[in-house]
């Protein structure tokens, strides 16, 4: 690709300026994310027409200079969302207006005044890469905090009516927990994480209707100044060692026997809870030998389950096969028959699968007296243990399905540990636990302890 210097644009656009003719060919061939540093291709035949090469997303947009006016800037979508020859058509036509002396961002293509509920749901359908568990958060937070407000056009929104909502936000939250709507001083921060949420998803959908032109906004109103908004600590509850047998003992008294193995799995294999909620059992490999390509005594956690997206293999310790032999008893017992889900609903829902135990967890800690932990602070737990008995860092990594350091290359690029690899650290990891909740040696003479050891030939 040659370089080119376009028509119609301004020189002060700080990326680098390349050419080329955009077709859905060429866009299929040539168009990617960076990674870096934002890259215009402009098109070859359409002067002010071109495609901008993000970091994360490519997108198609006109630059041109109104005759006589301002510089003009549209994004026309992603290259995911409209065809090239869509993007050329909407191209040409607003550089032909550009060229008439008419500015197309006068006035908004809709005709109309631009609600907040309406731009919530452009931001929606225009992000339309945001994970499924993201989209289902935003909504939450939407729907309690201003489904009031829907109707209001944004361009009545300002910096101060955004912080106005914010106060009220922190305000409710405070008020359902029963303390005073004003936070009492620097160390009373209940309600400030949910108040800078809720800006931090308004800033999102502004700075859309700022770069799609939805709406005639001169800035973000919900870019708030620098120290305007909370900075929450870093949680770093873990159970402490004199805690752990009193938490195991607390979840035998758990009334759900779905949500007692539960989170007992997640102490176990340190595992995130959304990704051991939704486990069918058609991932789970409860045999010694390989299985519907999932190795022997592993489970499989599918890339769309994973933080990371990739998927991982996590072998079974001998608890662990416990856990899950147990909880097959259950479902081969009449208990949730025919479940297709390792930890199906006990109510009614539309997953079948159970979605949150953290009231379960908190029950946990309550009944053994001791501060209330959250489902992560068990994954915390489980990776403190971990790193406490000096295994090797790649299979601490492994085992908790971390992203490894992209800057990290031997770790990147040279070392692959596999599942059988991650057996003997997996159950170093268990009977860790065992010893510190108490449960060294098995029960009574006629229990046998599960040896998940893979045997090759």
């Amino acid at each position: 690709m040659a370089t080119a210097r376009q028509k119609g644009h301004s020189t002060s656009t700080r990326t680098q300026r390349r050419s080329l003719r955009i077709n859905a060919t060429n866009v299929k061939r040539h168009v990617r994310p960076t990674g870096g540093a934002a890259i215009t291709l402009w098109d070859t035949d359409l002067g002010g027409f071109g495609v901008v090469l993000g970091k994360t997303r490519c997108s198609y947009k006109v630059f041109r200079q109104v005759r006589g006016g301002r510089q003009f800037t549209r994004t026309l979508g992603g290259v995911d969302e409209i065809g090239a020859e869509e993007a050329r058509a909407e191209a040409e036509r607003l550089i032909a207006l550009c060229k008439a002396g008419t500015d197309p961002g006068a006035s908004p293509d809709q005709g109309g005044r631009l609600t907040l509920g309406g731009l919530f749901n452009e931001y929606l359908a225009k992000r339309n890469r945001l994970k499924e568990s993201t989209r289902q958060s935003y909504r939450r937070c939407f729907d309690k905090h201003f489904s009031r407000l829907r109707d209001i056009d944004v361009r009545e929104i300002t910096r101060g009516t955004v912080l106005d909502w914010r106060d009220a936000i922190i305000g409710n939250v405070r008020e359902e927990k029963g303390l005073p709507r004003t936070p009492s001083g620097p160390h009373d921060t209940t309600g400030l994480t949910t108040g800078d949420f809720a800006v931090t998803i308004l800033r999102a959908m502004f700075a859309l209707a700022i770069e799609y032109q939805l709406a005639d906004l001169s800035e973000n109103p919900a870019k708030l100044p620098k120290g305007a908004r909370h900075k929450p600590k870093p949680r770093t509850r873990t159970l402490a060692d004199d805690e752990l047998p009193l938490f195991h003992e607390a979840l035998q008294a758990e009334p759900s026997l779905v949500f007692r193995h539960f989170l007992t799995l997640l102490l176990l294999t340190g595992c995130r809870a959304q990704e051991l909620a939704a486990l069918p059992w058609s991932d789970v490999n409860t045999t010694g030998r390989t299985a519907d390509g999932i190795p022997p005594h592993a489970i499989r956690l599918r890339a769309e389950r994973t933080k990371s997206g990739r998927e991982r293999f996590v072998p079974l310790s001998d608890w662990m096969l416990e856990e899950l032999l147990a909880l097959r008893a259950l479902r081969g017992g009449g208990v949730h028959s025919g479940a297709a889900w390792v930890f199906p609903s006990v109510h009614e829902s539309k997953h079948g699968h159970i979605h949150d135990g953290l009231s379960h967890v908190h029950a946990a800690a309550d009944r053994a007296g001791i501060p209330r932990v959250s489902q992560h602070d068990l994954r915390r737990t489980y990776t403190s243990v971990a790193a406490r008995l000096n295994l090797p860092y790649a299979a601490l990594v492994a085992l908790t399905g971390h992203a490894p350091d992209s800057r990290d290359v031997t770790l990147v690029h040279y070392i692959h540990l596999g599942v059988d690899d991650l057996r003997a650290p997996q159950q170093a990891i268990t009977d860790e636990l065992k010893r510190l909740c108490g449960l060294e040696r098995p029960a009574a003479d006629n229990v046998t302890t599960i040896t998940t050891g893979v045997t090759h030939a």
